[in-house]
C-alpha cells in the first residue's frame, strides 16, 4: 500500500526544489503588477542507491538481491540528500517610488519553512550494515568520512529586483531565520576489522555529534536565529523578434544560524577489542556475567560531553542559468554548486514547448547533485490570472527502480492582480 501512495504522488506531481528557491523568477513577470502565491517541493535522491532499495524498505523486506544489486553501484564516496521546502510569497511593482524613472523595481516577502538533510558514506560502511561483518573477515571496514547533516529553519524574507537600464537586473533580498533544530555527525579514523577465525573484533572510533537542544524539536521550538541573503544578476538580450535570452547568476542561501547554549557537543575518542561472551549454560547467566562483558568493551575511551552555543552555515548554491527562446521553444541550461552540503556540481538541461497561450510542455535532463542521470517533465497552466505548475525530474527513477534513485515533488500556484 505504501508503494502504491508513493507511485501515485510521485507520478501525480514532482520536480527537483532547488530551483525554487532564492529569488522567484515569477516575481520578473513582465504582464503582472502584484501576484500572491504558494510553492512546496520535496526531493530526495542518492548517487548510488537506488529506488527499489527504498521501496523495498517501506515495504519492510530488502532481500539480499536488493541489497547486492545497490553493492554493485556503490563508489568510494557515496552522497545521499533530501530537501523540504514550503514558502508563501508576494511580489508587487514599486515603480512609484523611482520617480521619472522607467526601469522596472519589485519588491517581494516570503514566509519559509526549510528542511535539509545530507549524508556521505563509504562502500565498506553500507556493505556492513547490508551484509554484516562476515564478507570482511581478515579485513578491515573503512568507515572513515561519514558524516550526515540535518537542519529544519523557518525563515522571513525581504527583497526587491531592479532593472538597471534595459538588458540589466539586478535582485537583492535579506532573511532572517528561526532555528528549529539541527543534527550533524562526523566519523574520522572510523575502522572495524574481523578476525578470519571470527574470533574477536578489533574497532577504532573517532565520532563528533552535534545536535540543538533535544527537549525541544517542535515547529514553535525557537532554538537558534540566524541571517541570510540572496543576490541575482540577470543579463537579457535579443538577437531577434523571436529568439531572445538572459544569462543569470544567483548567490542562494548564504548565511548563518546561532545555536542557543543547550546545543549538545558530543567527542568519542574509542578503541575496543571484542572477543564475544562464553556462557557454558543459560542457567549460568548472572549480573556479574553481563558487567564483566560490558566493562570489557570499553578499556580505551574518551568521551567529551557539554552544551554550548554554536554558530551554523547554512548550505548555500552559486547558480548559473542560461535560458534562451526560439519561436515556441524555450532552452533552459542550469549549473550549480552546493556549499556545507555533501554536493557535486549539478547540470540540468530543459526544454518547454508553448502548446497554445495557456499550456506548455516540458522535458528535462539532469545530471549532478545528490544523484546521478535523471530524466523529467513538467506542465504549466497558464489560466488568465492563475499560475500553476506542476512535474517530474525522476520519472527515470519511477519506472526503473532498479536501476535508478531520485524522487521529487514540486508545485506552483500563484495569482496575478
Amino acid at each position: 500500500m505504501r508503494y502504491l501512495i508513493l507511485i501515485f504522488i510521485f507520478f501525480s506531481i514532482s520536480l527537483f526544489g532547488q530551483y525554487n528557491q532564492g529569488i522567484l523568477l515569477h516575481y520578473l513577470d513582465s504582464s503582472t503588477k502584484t501576484m500572491v502565491g504558494f510553492n512546496t517541493d520535496i526531493s530526495m535522491n542518492s548517487t548510488t542507491l537506488n529506488n527499489k532499495l527504498l521501496f523495498s524498505y517501506l515495504q519492510g523486506n530488502i532481500s539480499k538481491e536488493t541489497r547486492q544489486l545497490t553493492s554493485n553501484r556503490l563508489e568510494k564516496e557515496n552522497y545521499i540528500g533530501y530537501d523540504f521546502n514550503s514558502k508563501l510569497f508576494f511580489s508587487t511593482e514599486i515603480d512609484s517610488v523611482f520617480k521619472g524613472e522607467e526601469h522596472k523595481a519589485i519588491f517581494f516577502c516570503s514566509l519559509s519553512n526549510r528542511e535539509h538533510l545530507d549524508a556521505s558514506f563509504s562502500e565498506d560502511l553500507f556493505n556492513l550494515i547490508a551484509f554484516g561483518n562476515k564478507p570482511f573477515a581478515g579485513k578491515t571496514a573503512h568507515l572513515s568520512g561519514f558524516s550526515l547533516n540535518d537542519i529544519k529553519y523557518q525563515q522571513i524574507q525581504l527583497g526587491g529586483i531592479r532593472d538597471i537600464d534595459i538588458n540589466n537586473r539586478l535582485g537583492l533580498s535579506v532573511s532572517v531565520i528561526k532555528g528549529q533544530r539541527f543534527q550533524s555527525h562526523y566519523a574520522t579514523n572510523t575502522n572495524i576489522y574481523t578476525d578470519s577465525l571470527g574470533e574477536y573484533i578489533d574497532i577504532s572510533a573517532r565520532f563528533l555529534t552535534t545536535q540543538s537542544d533535544t527537549a525541544k524539536k517542535g515547529v514553535s521550538s525557537f532554538n537558534g536565529w540566524g541571517l541570510s541573503a540572496d543576490l541575482m544578476y540577470q543579463f537579457r538580450y535579443d538577437l531577434s523578434k523571436n529568439v531572445k535570452g538572459s544569462i543569470r547568476i544567483d548567490l542562494k542561501d548564504f548565511g548563518f544560524i546561532n545555536w542557543n547554549n543547550n546545543t549538545l557537543v558530543q567527542a568519542l575518542d574509542t578503541s575496543y577489542r571484542y572477543e564475544g561472551l562464553l556462557i557454558n549454560s543459560v542457567s549460568s547467566l548472572s549480573d556479574s556475567s553481563i558487567q564483566n562483558f560490558t566493562d570489557s568493551l570499553i578499556p580505551d575511551y574518551n568521551l567529551i560531553d557539554r552544551k554550548r552555543k554554536l554558530t551554523q552555515y547554512l548550505p548555500s548554491f552559486i547558480e548559473f542559468t542560461l535560458r534562451q527562446t526560439f519561436q515556441k521553444h524555450t532552452f533552459v541550461f542550469n549549473s550549480s554548486i552546493r556549499i556545507n552540503a555533501n554536493y557535486s556540481t549539478f547540470f540540468m538541461l530543459k526544454d518547454s514547448y508553448l502548446i497554445n497561450p495557456k499550456l506548455s510542455l516540458s522535458g528535462l535532463v539532469a545530471y549532478g547533485g545528490y544523484g546521478r542521470l535523471n530524466i523529467g517533465t513538467d506542465i504549466t497552466l497558464n489560466l488568465n490570472s492563475y499560475y500553476i505548475s506542476m512535474g517530474t525530474a525522476n520519472l527515470n527513477g519511477v519506472i526503473l527502480p532498479k536501476h535508478f534513485g531520485g524522487l521529487s515533488i514540486y508545485m506552483l500556484l500563484y495569482k496575478r492582480f
